[in-house]
């Protein structure tokens, strides 16, 4: 498929799906730990570019269709006009976004799920290999495994999402054991 079995995001229960796997994990593996890796304001700092690239990289051809609607509404910055009170009268404020996806987008979460799937791609194998798992809810990311391998992993995933809008944004939560 086009996601990892591993990211929940797009499925009906997918939070509930996430704490379950975390908690049986931590569970058989008390030696282990469990970061939970939160991107700040991930879904407006995503990389517009990284959301091209992973929409031209998808295997299957009827999605592809979609890169010309996706083109239409993410291609040039967008802008939001609001207006706020100064001294009593109206004053307008104009904010332009050039990165992200567009928030209550119908297909916002599939793209930033699509997007940041494929970026975690390598990442996840390196994991693997090392004895640690990384299992994703849109943009809630938890590393579990051993403590030493899970700090490199961590490292290396501040270091592969830095290229897509992501580095600045990423903190990690105390262990849990």
């Amino acid at each position: 498929g086009m996601l990892h079995p591993l990211d929940f995001g797009m499925l009906r229960s997918g939070t509930e799906a996430t704490a379950q796997a975390v908690r049986l994990y931590t569970r058989t593996h008390p030696e282990h730990v469990a970061f939970k890796l939160d991107i700040k304001n991930a879904f407006n700092s995503l990389s517009r570019h990284s959301m091209f690239d992973a929409i031209r990289g998808l295997p299957d051809e009827p999605l592809k269709e979609f890169h010309a609607m996706i083109n239409t509404l993410y291609r040039l910055a967008s802008t939001v006009t609001y207006d706020r009170d100064v001294d009593g009268k109206p004053s307008p404020v104009i904010i332009t976004n050039a990165e992200g996806v567009i928030q209550g987008e119908s297909m916002a979460s599939w793209l930033f799920d699509i997007t940041y799937s494929r970026q975690l791609a390598a990442l996840r194998e390196q994991a693997a290999d090392s004895g640690c798992f990384i299992v994703t809810f849109h943009d809630d990311t938890y590393l579990l495994g051993p403590a030493d391998a899970a700090f490199t992993i961590y490292d290396q995933f501040r270091d592969t999402m830095a290229p897509h809008g992501l580095l600045s944004l990423i903190h990690i939560s105390e262990p849990t054991r």
